[in-house]
């Protein structure tokens, strides 16, 4: 499987506050998670979730061959997120280890469209960033 290109971090790493300080306990520490997905047809995704106080602020998804930089929107339930790059349109919204890929043009008149469902966690590894 090819490898996906790499995004510069540092702006999304920025993003999500500041790293906590060593040995202070009292701040939250910041932590990253890959998670990867197959979808019903068989699409792999992959996200990289940035954690900041326990909740992901951030994601970086690997889509057909592309990855996309994510900011956290409100959910009923679950977890959405959507593209930083409005023009992308693109969306992922997880419940549990079970997502949805999907599409929302930069439009008021669009309706959003699924691209990939059903997707299932297969793989997850969570580490802290260096302090």
């Amino acid at each position: 499987m090819p490898r996906l290109p790499v995004v510069d971090m540092s702006a999304l790493m920025m993003l999500t506050g500041p790293v906590a300080a060593g040995g202070d306990a009292s701040r939250p520490t910041e932590q990253v998670s890959e998670t990867g997905y197959r979808c019903a047809d068989d699409t792999a995704v992959s996200l990289t979730y940035f954690f900041h106080a326990r909740r992901p602020t951030l994601a970086v998804m690997g889509f057909r061959g592309k990855q996309v930089a994510m900011r956290q929107m409100r959910s009923g339930s679950g977890v959405r997120f959507a593209a930083l790059d409005e023009q992308a349109g693109l969306r992922w919204h997880v419940k549990g280890a079970v997502g949805i890929v999907s599409v929302l043009a930069a439009d008021h008149t669009a309706t959003e469209r699924i691209l990939a469902r059903d997707c299932r966690e297969t793989h997850r590894r969570a580490y802290h960033l260096p302090r």
